[in-house]
């Protein structure tokens, strides 16, 4: 039946739709999850949900979530998060705690609205991917992670105003990006 076929699910790519609540419900056992061109997707409705997800990769997609920390209840597994070409996402923030897995973060080229990126809490963090044009970000927190370096050099972004990394007691370095590509200040470092 389709109910003991989405249970067995591992590893699902999905492409150009989106999943329902309902069928997510079924994939108790999935670990990981690609999805790619999805319009409108609703990632709070993640939440709670997908209680083995190891690795979660959205890309190229249209994301809507109404609260303000994504994820919650699924962070206690997961060690991989991805977020490529998704202009519409305005800020991630992400409900961790010190016990959370999560060791990887890659937000690439096209997720230019984002205002806020915080992952405050995700002890395990020891990297993250940042590359391409932040045209509205204004906001990084890394504080409480494993960070040994902060690799900015690839990003463009002329609005950051703020890095907190508070806690961070293995960041060794802060690589910026060539001159031009960030405000010449931080107001608050």
């Amino acid at each position: 039946t389709e109910e003991r076929f989405f249970k067995r699910l591992w590893v699902l790519d999905v492409r150009y739709t989106c999943l329902s609540a309902g069928m997510m419900d079924l994939m108790t056992e999935l670990w990981e999850l690609h999805v790619t061109g999805a319009q409108d997707l609703d990632v709070c409705q993640f939440q709670g949900r997908l209680p083995n997800i190891c690795r979660l990769r959205v890309t190229k997609s249209t994301i809507n979530c109404s609260r303000n920390k994504l994820f919650l209840g699924m962070m206690d597994k997961m060690e991989l998060l991805e977020f490529s070409g998704n202009r519409s996402m305005k800020s991630l923030t992400l409900a961790a705690n010190y016990s959370c897995l999560l060791g990887t973060v890659i937000i690439d080229e096209g997720c230019s609205g984002l205002k806020q990126i915080s992952f405050r809490g995700c002890s395990k963090l020891k990297i993250v991917l940042l590359s391409g044009l932040f045209e509205n970000l204004e906001s990084i927190d890394v504080s409480g992670t494993a960070l040994k370096t902060l690799d900015l050099s690839a990003v463009v972004a002329k609005e950051l105003d703020e890095l907190i990394a508070l806690g961070c007691d293995k960041l060794c370095a802060i690589l910026w990006p060539p001159q031009g590509d960030l405000k010449s200040y931080l107001s608050k470092l």
